[in-house]
């Protein structure tokens, strides 16, 4: 028999169907790629819904009051759809983490958790204030790894661009004037460029759909589960950025375990809220595996070093948490020392790779030009 369940990862899809009094043989996900993208990532709305959200509750308003405000918002029409929904199922005396979960909003289920164990205490303001924080942090990263390569992007389509127009346009022009040379009289190389330049001049519309059609591929390819999954495994496969890959990752659940710990979740239930945010297969593994020795009472920060889930750093700090009965402020220092030392490392490499690219671009240019001199060089040496 085959059961299909909703469920923030696949222990906690085990413990419903064991709950409902089924036997679990195998659990396989469906749809993985589109599933591992609403379970990991916030949607636009929630995010801007909890910020304004949290403002409205801290001057003052009531749940209901604050929802009936952000309901006379302006928003898109399906967004205008989901705190309708909201709203009405406030009104109906659902708590607001159902209303959220039956919303289709986007809303994840580390978000709903997190709504739902302030509702147990009446802290709702504080818990959508540690999301906030923590979805800050998770994406502060990411975001400087999206600004760190902006400029090389630009560096690189210049570059590209330069190229193109210095084949199709100055190259056939230059091939021109040495026709009446004679190939003999041109090196070998130069006479490679002028072919090269006379081909994309006479085919120009060819070698634009050509360009624009790998352009399309690439991204149509990289969009694929399995080839993301390839691409992701050669990444991890590099010395060095395989290293940066796991450092992310361990960050994110670290801030992830910090904020669920604050909230009052078990360190155990936490763990299985946290269980998907490590996209690897042999770190989700060895999640699984610390899961079930923690379970049995084994330390924490053993456990941490023994599947490699924590630097030796962050295994004396959580150490140290332990001693103190205060894991999730020490969660919470173990992923600032993550962050710090990928800002570090990002701000390093990028100060190395950009002169670098830019003298890979310049050398490829000026190898180009000096190729369609190379040329009248030799006429002018011939001459004197």
């Amino acid at each position: 028999m085959r059961l299909e369940i909703s469920a923030a990862n696949s222990v906690e899809a085990e413990r419903r169907a064991r709950a409902d009094g089924f036997h679990v043989l195998t659990i396989a996900r469906v749809a993985d790629g589109l599933w591992q993208r609403r379970s990991s990532q916030p949607s636009e709305l929630a995010s801007n819904l909890t910020s304004e959200l949290l403002a409205l509750l801290r001057a003052g308003l009531s749940l209901p009051e604050a929802m009936g405000a952000l309901q006379k918002r302006k928003r898109s029409l399906a967004d205008s759809q989901v705190v309708d929904r909201i709203c009405k199922a406030l009104s109906e005396g659902r708590e607001l983490s159902r209303a959220l979960e039956d919303s289709g909003g986007g809303f994840t289920p580390l978000y709903i958790a997190t709504v739902r164990s302030s509702e147990q205490i009446g802290n709702l303001a504080d818990a959508l204030s540690r999301y906030l924080e923590y979805d800050r942090r998770t994406h502060a990263i990411r975001n400087t790894l999206v600004s760190a390569s902006i400029y090389p992007i630009v560096l690189l389509v210049a570059g590209f661009l330069v190229v193109l127009f210095l084949l199709g346009y100055v190259v056939p022009r230059f091939s021109r004037i040495y026709a009446d040379l004679g190939e003999d009289r041109i090196p070998a190389a130069s006479r490679v460029l002028m072919h090269l330049g006379q081909f994309t001049d006479g085919h120009r519309t060819a070698v634009i759909c050509s360009i624009v059609a790998i352009l399309l591929v690439t991204v149509l390819g990289v969009r694929r589960p399995a080839v993301a999954a390839r691409l992701n495994q050669w990444a991890w496969s590099l010395p060095v950025i395989g290293d940066r890959l796991r450092l992310y990752q361990l960050a994110r659940f670290s801030h992830t375990l910090a904020m669920l710990l604050r909230g009052g979740m078990s360190f155990v239930t936490s763990l299985d809220m946290a269980v998907d945010l490590l996209r690897t297969p042999s770190l989700r593994a060895s999640l699984l595996r610390m899961r079930r020795e923690i379970s049995e009472g084994q330390p924490i920060s053993a456990s941490f070093a023994r599947h490699g889930l924590a630097t030796e750093v962050g295994v004396r700090m959580l150490a140290a948490g332990e001693r103190t009965g205060n894991m999730a402020e020490m969660m919470d220092h173990v992923a600032r020392l993550y962050d710090d030392e990928l800002a570090t490392w990002v701000e390093r490499f990028t100060r190395l790779f950009e002169p670098l690219l830019m003298a890979v671009i310049g050398l490829t240019i000026g190898i180009v030009v000096l190729l369609m001199y190379m040329p009248i060089f030799g006429l002018a040496s011939s001459i004197e």
